[in-house]
């Protein structure tokens, strides 16, 4: 009887714990239900609004792309600060505009025109002949370190400078056809200018001494002839500002 009770006992205990277990299987069960109709339904909504969210990866992605290259860009975005307070590059470029924009913008296009009516006419200048140039300024200021001296007290960088020098080269060959400089100019000049450097104390029939003068009635010239000229292909060119 006693072990008859044991059984009924162990079989009592087993209906005890049967529902307990087929509960914890049954919720079990319905949670991976409901997980799968989760991710079901999220990629049915991905495949309904593909292009929706297509537009927001592609705005999250340009929003990053941007910050990161304000961050190794900075100096494009902030030219300076003042107390941790950013001077935006637009302001700065506002400012500049303001100030001097007409008077940049007018050089660039002139030195644009000078430069396509040399490409039509085949006239080029090469590195040797700015580099000559640059050194005959050199000599006339009294050394290299002299003109780099000049060339920053006035702001202009070495590539500004050699851009000038190469505008004013094709200038020349552009309108040296033009330029002639006859011996009795040479002699008017010295007599008219005792002071000037070439001139006095020097003997006027130094042929060197001829050469830099000129050199200086052909420069004379040419700044006389370069307004009219220039004028004329300004005229001519399609020019369209927006500032």
């Amino acid at each position: 009887m006693a072990r008859a009770k044991k059984q009924t006992n162990s079989e009592i205990s087993e209906k005890r714990k049967s529902p307990t277990t087929r509960t914890k299987q049954t919720k079990k069960k319905g949670t991976t239900l409901n997980f799968k109709k989760y991710f079901e339904a999220v990629r049915s909504n991905l495949q309904k609004n593909r292009t929706l969210y297509s537009r927001y990866l592609i705005v999250i992605g340009i929003v990053l792309l941007v910050g990161m290259f304000a961050f190794w860009k900075k100096d494009w975005f902030v030219v300076a600060t003042i107390n941790n307070q950013p001077v935006t590059s637009i302001e700065f470029y506002q400012n500049l505009k303001a100030k001097s924009g007409q008077e940049v913008l007018d050089q660039i296009i002139r030195d644009k025109i000078i430069s396509q009516e040399a490409a039509s006419k085949g006239i080029i200048v090469s590195p040797s002949d700015i580099d000559k140039k640059v050194k005959e300024v050199e000599d006339q200021v009294g050394g290299k370190e002299e003109l780099k001296a000049a060339l920053t007290s006035r702001n202009i960088t070495e590539n500004d400078f050699r851009n000038q020098i190469k505008i004013q080269l094709l200038v020349e060959k552009l309108l040296e056809k033009d330029i002639k400089v006859s011996e009795k100019e040479i002699d008017d000049y010295i007599a008219q200018n005792p002071e000037d450097q070439f001139v006095k104390g020097a003997d006027p029939k130094d042929k060197k001494v001829r050469e830099e003068i000129s050199k200086t009635i052909k420069s004379n010239k040419l700044n006389e002839k370069f307004q009219t000229w220039y004028s004329e292909l300004e005229k001519k060119a399609k020019i369209s500002k927006f500032i």
